[in-house]
């Protein structure tokens, strides 16, 4: 073999260890979902990766026909001009790949997620890079290409690990954000349990999901703590991303993944979970509240609830009603009546009601209901009908509207909660 083919030989090989590097480094992120859980705008993330890709193939296309010169070409100028080929599109691969999550860097900081400023960091080894690559292209002779090979190397080693502790302190921040939301959402969870629990409505599904919605997150909140300490401590990195120990660098970031790990796993649990509440809720409790004072007219197929100071007139077919023991109550139709444990009153049947009381207690189900109400108190209206109210206050006076409405906490953890159909100023949507 030629003495003078041995650097060229060894700079290959260390080529082959970096763009392995890259093709573990490199997270596979469709621009959808970018969109989603980043807001990049589509225009700057697909020419980012349109060049990034470009280089990509210019990198693989040169790492073929360098392999093709080597097993041909026996003259040592030859070859050395395919490694310099080789070792360049290679730097404009990685500048391309830099460039890329310099995107979602700019994106972090733009949402306050990042820890320190990425984009500087980036930016700092883009300039290395091009460094390296002024080198390459002054490289007389093997050596000076294998020096600047190894140069090249030692920093993508400290890029790349650099660039995973910025993902890493950035992830962690998004799921101390999530942790937020979901502590926002379990109070409206429980306000909704509580509504549908007075309203007569079956729960024991929704409270046990909920139960196992809080033990999800409430895990994913002890890994996040965790990987928050490590983030914390002696991590081997300065304040901005900088290595400053190697093998404290390795060890913080391995062990705050293994905890941010266990924390991803817990939050897509909980989203499972929140998914199947959000549909339970949607399809089988979707619910109209209205609250203050006024005089409401409804009438429907379904389920209908009030408490308060009220008077209620009323008259229903296969109805089901059940009354607080504090309301007077006056009959007229064909039923049964049976006294609770609780000593609230259940009637069975059909006919007209009359109900009035302060802090009383009235829920109803069935068919062909004819409901009015008037005085101070809150409602609910489930199923499928309208009403109307009357009060002086509000603008929505006289103007019908449905009873099924969307609920209150329909949609996703990261998307913005629609506020409950509840007014505080007279009855009203």
């Amino acid at each position: 073999m030629n003495k003078k083919t041995v650097p060229l030989l060894v700079a290959a090989i260390l080529l082959a260890g970096i763009f392995a590097g890259i093709a573990i480094a490199e997270v596979p992120v469709q621009i959808k979902k970018l969109e989603k859980e980043y807001q990049i705008t589509e225009k700057n993330y697909k020419e980012t990766k349109r060049v990034y890709e470009i280089a990509r193939a210019g990198q693989q296309d040169a790492v073929q026909r360098y392999r093709e010169i080597k097993a041909a070409e026996k003259d040592p100028e030859v070859l050395q001009s395919a490694a310099k080929e080789y070792v360049l599109d290679s730097i404009d691969a990685m500048i391309a790949k830099l460039e890329v999550l310099k995107v979602n860097a700019e994106r972090a900081e733009q949402q306050g997620y990042a820890p320190f400023n990425g984009v500087e960091r980036i930016n700092t080894h883009i300039l290395n890079l091009e460094q390296i690559k002024k080198d390459v292209n002054n490289a007389d002779t093997p050596q000076e290409l294998k020096d600047a090979v190894k140069e090249l190397r030692s920093g993508w080693k400290v890029t790349k690990k650099e660039a995973k502790y910025f993902v890493s302190r950035t992830a962690n921040n998004r799921i101390e954000n999530f942790l937020i939301k979901a502590d926002r959402v379990s109070v409206k969870l429980e306000t909704v349990v509580e509504q549908l629990e007075s309203s007569r409505a079956d729960t024991a599904n929704l409270t046990q999901n909920l139960e196992m919605f809080k033990k999800e997150v409430e895990a994913a909140n002890e890994s996040y703590k965790k990987a928050r300490e490590i983030h914390q401590g002696e991590t081997g990195f300065d304040s901005t991303g900088c290595i400053i120990n190697d093998a404290s660098s390795d060890a913080s970031l391995r062990e705050a993944n293994e905890y941010m790990i266990e924390a991803r796993e817990h939050i897509r649990q909980a989203n499972l979970i929140l998914k199947d509440i959000f549909k339970e809720v949607k399809e089988s409790r979707s619910a109209v509240f209205l609250n203050g004072t006024g005089s409401l007219y409804a009438e429907g197929n379904g389920r209908a609830a009030i408490f308060g100071n009220v008077t209620i007139n009323l008259s229903a077919e296969n109805a089901t009603i059940v009354v607080s023991r504090n309301a007077e109550v006056t009959v007229n139709g064909n039923g049964t009546r049976v006294e609770l444990e609780n000593g609230n009153i259940k009637y069975q049947g059909y006919g007209s009601f009359d109900v009035s009381g302060e802090q009383i207690h009235f829920a109803i189900s069935g068919n062909d209901i004819v409901l009015e109400a008037a005085g101070t108190g809150r409602v609910l209206l489930c199923g499928n009908g309208t009403y109307h109210i009357d009060n002086t206050d509000s603008d929505l006076q006289g103007a019908i509207h449905q009873w099924t409405a969307p609920y209150a906490i329909q949609g996703t953890m990261f998307g913005q909660q629609p506020q409950p159909q509840q007014q505080k100023n007279g009855w009203r949507r």
